[in-house]
């Protein structure tokens, strides 16, 4: 293979699996803080690491009515399961998003649902299903 094609083809790789870090360094809540990475290394110019902002409308998507919906189970009971986890005020499962001076919505994660799908699914917690309303 041609030096110059393969030089190029190691320094992607190189750029890569810098991606790849930062993703996983964002996936553990340790996010890389440059902006704009300024060197003279020439391995280094092609890729600059920006902060990654995830807003947390996407990433904690869910209101306690959504997570009731998609488990098919009453809002209370998924109200006391989120109470007997603890999952309220742990930054991977529960965000108070604002939606005005004084008020605030509680979002939960996709962390959150799996928990519970699997409290519900296990049996480890059985609470009362939704009854489906049937047109007669």
């Amino acid at each position: 293979m041609d030096e110059h094609i393969s030089s190029k083809i190691s320094r992607l790789e190189l750029s890569m699996n810098r991606i790849a870090n930062q993703f996983e360094a964002i996936r553990n809540g340790e996010t890389e803080d440059a902006a704009l990475r300024v060197t003279t290394d020439q391995s280094d110019t092609d890729i600059a690491l920006a902060g990654i902002q995830i807003y947390p409308e996407e990433y904690f998507k869910y209101t306690c009515g959504d997570l009731a919906d998609k488990l098919n189970i009453q809002i209370h009971d998924v109200l006391k399961m989120i109470k007997s986890h603890g999952l309220r005020g742990n930054c991977d499962y529960h965000k108070e998003i604002s939606s005005g001076k004084n008020r605030f919505i509680r979002k939960w994660s996709d962390k959150t649902y799996s928990k519970l799908k699997e409290a519900v699914d296990s049996g480890a917690y059985s609470p009362k299903l939704k009854k489906l309303h049937t047109a007669k």
